[in-house]
């Protein structure tokens, strides 16, 4: 798994684990976002600024995925929730219930 390398080593095998369970849900799942460096969630950030892309976005600095602490993945919105039940029973953060803030993003999971 390359998606993973850059993620703390520390968490890494709970996000493996997410993963393979995203993938049992709906066999088509992928990550398709995890470590980011500075530059590429500057640039990610700019792209949402002018609308060239779906958000949210955070600004450099303030992404987990920076920290390696944060993936994204493409799958069915199902899956996806079900498996958030998971991830925030074990004290993770699913972008879909960014309590408070008014965000929603649902591919994202961080810890």
């Amino acid at each position: 798994m390359s998606w993973d390398t850059g993620i703390r080593a520390e968490l890494r095998p709970y996000f493996v684990a997410l993963v393979q369970y995203l993938q049992r849900l709906d066999p088509g799942a992928r990550v398709t976002s995890a470590r980011r460096s500075r530059a590429e969630q500057a640039r990610l950030y700019r792209r949402w600024q002018m609308g060239l892309m779906p958000g949210p976005v955070a600004p450099p600095g303030l992404s987990y995925h920076e920290y390696g602490r944060a993936i994204d993945v493409d799958a069915s919105e199902s899956a996806l929730r079900t498996a958030a039940e998971w991830w925030e029973s074990i004290g993770g953060v699913w972008g879909g219930h960014f309590k408070g803030t008014g965000k929603y993003d649902p591919i994202h999971f961080q810890a």
